[in-house]
């Protein structure tokens, strides 16, 4: 594998190739959906661990297009799809700045100029992709909470496992999980 380290991105491969961090995520086989991509680490990851096909977010477009280079080089360009979008709680858009350089625990904000790149819920990635029997793995830097707090617990139901890491809090999330009829174990 060739991996890109741009600034700030070395915690993110450490996480994921190093320490592991998804090992977990019974990935073999299935549709995979990445919120959170970065700079296609874990995506990349997740095809190298038998993933059936990946689809993967990241709405700022820096680390985007570094996603993109790294996904084309490795020839994984048909086993993960690359969305440029944030995930949220409900549709919208959202400005950002092209050339804003995030680090693995920049959060998704409004900048005052910039272009828009597309928010989506769950239930909109669900729905376009096929979600019967995917994984997810959610590390959005709390992105998540709106995205899995506003959801019905029958859109959180059509994945059968995820692995998120959570920012302010987990009582609610796991509150959400069991009401959707997860079993949740703390890692």
């Amino acid at each position: 594998l060739s991996l890109k380290f741009a600034d700030g991105n070395f915690w993110a491969i450490d996480e994921v190739f190093f320490s592991k961090a998804y090992r977990k995520l019974n990935c073999e086989g299935r549709v995979v959906f990445d919120i959170g991509a970065f700079g296609g680490e874990s995506a990349i990851y997740f095809v190298a661990r038998g993933a059936k096909h990946v689809y993967a977010l990241e709405p700022y477009p820096y680390s985007y297009n570094i996603a993109l280079e790294i996904i084309v080089s490795n020839g994984f360009g048909d086993k993960i799809t690359l969305i440029n979008a944030g995930i949220a709680g409900t549709t919208g858009e959202l400005k950002v700045d092209p050339q804003f350089q995030r680090t693995s625990s920049s959060k998704l904000r409004e900048f005052s100029s910039g272009i828009r790149i597309p928010l989506v819920t769950l239930n909109d990635l669900f729905t376009e992709y096929d979600s019967k029997d995917a994984v997810v793995k959610m590390d959005c830097e709390s992105a998540e909470r709106d995205a899995l707090l506003l959801s019905e617990p029958s859109v959180l139901k059509r994945p059968r496992e995820y692995i998120v890491e959570y920012h302010l809090g987990r009582d609610d999330l796991v509150a959400k999980f069991e009401e959707s009829e997860f079993k949740v174990k703390m890692l």
